[in-house]
């Protein structure tokens, strides 16, 4: 499926190679740059069926977060942000099931940490996010991404606003957006999404173009 530009997430991939290629997607979510920025999975995702739910057996940070499990939306971070849970999760190849169709599902109330960052390109790089989700369709998210292996970590970036679940794609409204320390108008973002089993509870999924990110709620049910 081919999602307009505002529906990517800004994906910059570079190579310490002199003249490589690099993929670069566009997006109101993050500053599209060689050295800053980062995306999400192909454009279809895992299936329901799929039992690896990204890689849970194996590959992928554990799922137990620091700090609070209950959703705080006004956490004290710039938009109301929570803090980071867990260390950045590295890149790796893209689960044998990302050619499937994303199939949505219900989003339980809590706090997701990144532990499986997936790219049709392979390693080098990595993402880290904490997605805070309340029940009343309102939720946080701060993100930093570093673009490959031998680039600078990208800008810290935090998100606030409402979402809104349509069959398999989550669409975000955001009522405040910042870029480490400058304000910005973002826009929405619509992703492809679904909800599967993780290792210790609910495993958030989305992707956009070439990667796909897994989020586990902390410390299970």
């Amino acid at each position: 499926m081919r999602f307009p530009r505002t529906t990517l997430l800004a994906i910059a991939l570079s190579s310490a190679a002199a003249g490589a290629a690099a993929l670069v997607a566009c997006s109101s979510d993050e500053a599209s740059s060689s050295s800053s920025s980062g995306g999400s999975s192909s454009s279809g995702g895992s299936s329901s069926s799929s039992s690896s739910s990204g890689g849970a057996d194996g590959g992928d940070a554990g799922c137990t977060g620091a700090g609070p499990t209950t959703p705080v939306l006004d956490a004290g971070g710039a938009c109301g942000t929570s803090t980071f849970g867990l260390p950045a999760a590295p890149f790796g190849p893209v689960d044998v099931d990302a050619g499937n169709s994303y199939d949505g599902g219900t989003l339980p109330p809590g706090v997701y940490d990144a532990v499986l960052a997936e790219r049709a390109s392979g390693a080098g790089g990595s993402w880290r996010e904490t997605f805070v989700v309340d029940g009343t369709n309102r939720f946080t998210r701060i993100r930093q991404i570093q673009a490959s292996a031998d680039g600078g970590l990208g800008p810290v970036t935090y998100r606030s606003g409402t979402y809104t679940l349509t069959g398999g794609s989550i669409r975000f409204d955001y009522d405040c957006a910042k870029n480490d320390a400058t304000e910005l108008d973002a826009g929405a973002d619509t992703l492809p999404y679904d909800v599967v089993p993780g290792k210790c509870g609910p495993r958030y999924r989305y992707g956009a173009s070439g990667i796909r990110l897994s989020l586990e709620r902390r410390n299970g049910p």
